[in-house]
């Protein structure tokens, strides 16, 4: 928002980046999506029941203590089938990237920007997303794009005579929030989402107390980062909160 708010003061078009990490594979993540370091041969089924674990939040297990209930992962990997059901031929890194561009793009890493550059009279542009981008881009190999050390490595050996090579091989940056170090600190912090919405949630009548309880006993520790398995229950708890309070 606040980029957004200064780059709309001078400027009504912006470039951004968006799809560049989901079609060159700019997060390590994507080599998960080997097995061992190898592109085997696989069905999709095969492939799916490999993958999907790795795009859960909460693993099934912890979903099962926190819920009090085993739960089905059917529905989710019939949708995975339905949507990789013409790529099929593809390579498993093109698959996962592939997953991304359709899923998470259109939900998530699309709608922030256009949000903020339209609250600010700002209109967003995302070249990558240009149709015949996308077709070379998915035309690739993903062993091109992704390795156990490196990511968008071809997109990196393509601009960097334009661009220089201390910026096309620069550490990622990304606008992030501190949410986890809000949640670290005093129960006083104003900034800290409290716990207590999700209870006072309708979602907080299908949860058990104790695991989510021990989420944040081991953020707040400093155990692990559970920041995004917080955020989520929070995010769920605020949203269905708000709801019933409007009806």
């Amino acid at each position: 928002g606040f980029v957004s708010e200064l780059a709309g003061k001078e400027l009504k078009v912006v470039l951004t980046g968006d799809g560049g990490d989901e079609l060159f594979g700019g997060y390590t993540k994507y080599w998960g999506a080997l097995v061992n370091g190898e592109d085997l041969q696989m069905t999709n089924k095969d492939f799916v029941r490999h993958y999907e674990p790795s795009l859960r939040l909460f693993d099934e297990e912890h979903v099962c203590e926190i819920l009090g209930e085993q739960r089905e992962t059917e529905d989710h990997q019939r949708a995975l089938l339905e949507l990789l059901s013409d790529v099929e031929h593809w390579d498993n890194i093109s698959k996962a990237l592939y997953i991304d561009m359709m899923w998470l793009m259109p939900g998530n890493n699309l709608v922030k920007p256009d949000r903020m550059g339209m609250a600010f009279s700002l209109e967003a542009r995302s070249p990558f997303l240009d149709v015949n981008v996308i077709e070379l881009a998915f035309s690739i190999h993903g062993s091109a794009k992704v390795s156990s050390d490196d990511t968008k490595i071809i997109l990196k050996q393509a601009v960097s005579e334009l661009i220089g090579h201390d910026v096309a091989y620069g550490a990622k940056k990304m606008f992030t929030v501190p949410v986890g170090d809000w949640l670290i600190g005093s129960e006083a912090n104003p900034h800290a989402p409290q716990k207590e919405d999700i209870f006072n949630s309708r979602l907080g009548q299908l949860l058990r107390r104790e695991p989510v309880d021990e989420i944040f006993r081991e953020h707040l520790s400093g155990s692990q980062n559970l920041t995004r398995e917080i955020r989520a229950l929070i995010a769920l708890g605020l949203q269905d909160y708000g709801a019933e309070n409007q009806i």
